[in-house]
């Protein structure tokens, strides 16, 4: 089961569902959840199958919850406060009985409710009605929400991204006296540094930093001819008109294909490692299943007991109802079953493009997925650069600083 290493750190308290739980203030809530052992946080949207955290970046739905009565909140980007009330949305009984989960039972092998009837003028209008409303989100907010605060900033470069290589491009053109901004939806800057047990470098005084903000668009202003990038976050909403922006988006996990792949406790490595830098393991017993830096860093943490390490080819699946109770795996050519209560998967990453699109980039096809295409000057849309892992470059922060000592020439000239 999910622990704390060291439960004297949990000074503070949370609630899920009711149950009163020790939480450390300032950890993403996902965390403390986890940390209670509470790997299952709701249901899918459309089965209501079991959903649990699986990524820990803002990537996937596993982590979605009614947070002091906000729906639809990403409980892994929202930083622990003392007292918050986290409750399961979109369940018709509990979490762990949910009523509408019979449409699992009824459609093992899934329902296209825009087809089911559709030659029906009565039942078709109706069903898709009802699966609009079982697939909804939870209840509207307990409070009215106001405008959130708008701010408008014309920087010299906006950074988006505070990884290694986000951090050491702003840093970089901060050094070169120019106006910078940096964002990140993350509770803390570092992003991947995290996971690898690696401090985040110092930001320069200078540097505009805004964490927990989401650059959500990007578009151009006809009428001016240039680029605004809006950033929404826990300071309010920034429409920022940057010169010059610079992509360190990162790469979202790569995705098992195995069934039973989307149950709790079915996590990437880097999220499970993302969890021991807050003192949590996720586990007593796991499956490791893959390859690449995250998962050697599993396997070299003692902390992490692992029971058994394969490829995603070897699982045949993942046994459990609302949660990894064990696994069937292709041994010496022969079925062995696991008893495990999580697993961890690694691979090739999935360049995180989608802001790029948005800034004009055209993304290629490099064997192992789409990457924006970039040009030798590093831009991957007039005025747009790109660096890190978002174009796979190999050492993040040597890259994010090569493509800001271009980017400063550029501003300079």
């Amino acid at each position: 089961m999910a622990h704390r290493l060291d439960p004297k750190r949990a000074t503070g308290w949370v609630t899920h569902d009711g149950k009163r739980l020790p939480a450390v203030p300032g950890e993403p809530l996902a965390v403390s959840l986890i940390a209670a052992d509470r790997l299952q946080l709701g249901r899918s949207p459309k089965l209501h199958r079991p959903r649990g955290p699986s990524c820990l970046r803002g990537g996937c739905d596993g982590c979605l919850a009614r947070v002091n009565g906000q729906p639809g909140v990403l409980t892994c980007l929202a930083p622990t406060r003392s007292g918050d009330a986290v409750e399961t949305q979109n369940v018709v009984g509990s979490r762990e009985i949910d009523a509408l989960a019979a449409a699992d039972f009824l459609f093992p092998r899934g329902i296209d409710h825009h087809r089911l009837f559709a030659g029906s003028r009565v039942l078709s209008p109706l069903l898709t009605g009802l699966a609009r409303h079982v697939a909804g989100l939870g209840r509207l907010p307990d409070a009215i929400v106001g405008a959130p605060s708008a701010e408008n900033a014309s920087p010299d470069a906006l950074v988006v991204g505070g990884g290694a290589a986000g951090i050491a491009a702003a840093n970089t053109l901060a050094d070169r006296g120019l106006v910078t901004w940096l964002v990140d939806d993350g509770v803390q800057f570092g992003g991947s540094l995290l996971a690898r047990g690696k401090a985040a470098p110092a930001l320069k005084s200078d540097v505009v930093a805004c964490a927990q903000t989401t650059a959500v668009g990007a578009f151009v202003d006809h009428e001016t001819a240039s680029r605004k990038v809006v950033c929404v976050g826990s300071a309010g909403t920034k429409l920022l008109t940057p010169r010059a922006v610079v992509l360190a988006t990162g790469c979202h996990d790569s995705v098992p294909l195995f069934p039973g792949n989307d149950l709790p406790g079915v996590m990437s490595a880097r999220a499970a490692l993302t969890a021991f830098h807050w003192g949590v393991a996720v586990a007593d017993r796991l499956l490791l299943v893959g390859e690449g830096a995250f998962a050697e860093r599993v396997n070299a943490t003692t902390a992490l007991e692992v029971v058994g390490r394969v490829t995603a080819a070897q699982v045949e699946r993942i046994v459990g109802r609302r949660r990894v109770k064990g696994a069937v795996v292709d041994s010496n050519e022969k079925q062995q079953r696991l008893r495990i209560d999580a697993v961890m998967f690694d691979g090739p990453g999935a360049p995180c493009f989608e802001l790029a699109v948005q800034c004009g980039a055209q993304v290629v096809f490099d064997g192992d997925g789409y990457v924006p295409a970039r040009a030798t000057d590093y831009r991957i849309a007039p005025d747009v650069y790109a660096a890190g892992s978002l174009v796979r470059a190999q050492a993040s922060a040597g890259d994010g600083q090569a493509v800001a000592e271009r980017v400063a020439v550029r501003l300079k000239r």
